[in-house]
């Protein structure tokens, strides 16, 4: 249950952040986020159908994120949660493409701003659940 209510909470901090920005600052964050047209037979759902997605992919990275998340003594969390947000801020780049959104700075500032966000959120309820 601990995997399932931080993977959803955390993909709803995400979604909600993405979404603020994007109406603060014209980005397109949330909209790479969500959409999966570029997959045939996802193609023309519904935006709440494809945040549903998002938050089904959030509980599957949180169970990742967490189950392998180091052990006390065993090695620095910094650097496997380093990891985790090198990996989210590269993904932007293939998410833009995909989802044919155009490539912007302040979009990709949102996106790591965002991600940084659900790393922090997860490490901190493990760090409290530990």
């Amino acid at each position: 249950m601990f995997y399932l209510i931080n993977g959803l909470a955390s993909g709803m901090i995400l979604a909600a952040f993405l979404a603020l920005c994007d109406s603060l600052f014209a980005t397109n964050a949330f909209q790479v986020l969500i959409d999966v047209s570029y997959v045939p037979q996802l193609a023309g759902l519904p935006s709440i159908v494809e945040l549903i997605i998002h938050l089904i992919i959030s509980i599957v990275v949180a169970v990742a994120l967490l189950v392998f998340y180091p052990r006390k003594a065993e090695r620095s969390p910094i650097r496997y949660l380093a990891i985790w947000f090198g990996v989210f801020l590269l993904l932007y780049f293939p998410f833009s493409l995909l989802s044919e959104q155009p490539l912007t700075i302040t979009g990709f500032l949102v996106w790591g701003v965002g991600h940084l966000l659900y790393i922090v959120y997860l490490a901190y309820q493990k760090y409290k659940h530990q």
